[in-house]
């Protein structure tokens, strides 16, 4: 279990992580909901006041949408191995790559939460 002051860097690091990729609380919520379980954006508000700790599956999650590997954890006073981490190490060009693809899959699955809205309407007659 982390200190107070531990709770405290971790939410001031998460907050800041969270505004420079220019994301809501809420748009954070809905992403981990997708990635590891439910959640809502007030958890994500309590975790950037250091009022909660969240999971390392949470954790983890926040670092790779966040941009921040290994960055946010420690804070926390927790080690998470990254799946890629070996793999980078031994090909640093891979992270570049792997980003890249990260970044175009949000990209994708954006416009097809967009296109599934509206073949939604559309087959409910509206236009």
């Amino acid at each position: 279990m982390a200190t107070e002051e531990q709770l405290q860097r971790f939410g001031r690091a998460l907050r800041e992580a969270r505004e420079e990729e220019g994301l809501s609380q809420t748009e954070v919520a809905e992403r981990l909901s997708e990635a590891v379980k439910k959640v809502s954006s007030a958890a994500v508000g309590h975790w950037e006041r250091g009022a909660n700790e969240p999971g390392r599956r949470f954790v983890q999650a926040l670092e790779v949408l966040l941009h921040r590997r290994g960055k946010l954890a420690p804070l926390l006073g927790y080690t998470i191995r990254h799946p890629t981490a070996k793999m980078i190490a031994q090909h640093p060009d891979a992270a570049v790559t792997l980003e890249g693809l990260a970044e175009s899959l949000d990209s994708f699955a954006r416009e097809l939460k967009v296109l599934s809205a509206t073949v939604r309407r559309i087959a409910r007659g509206g236009r």
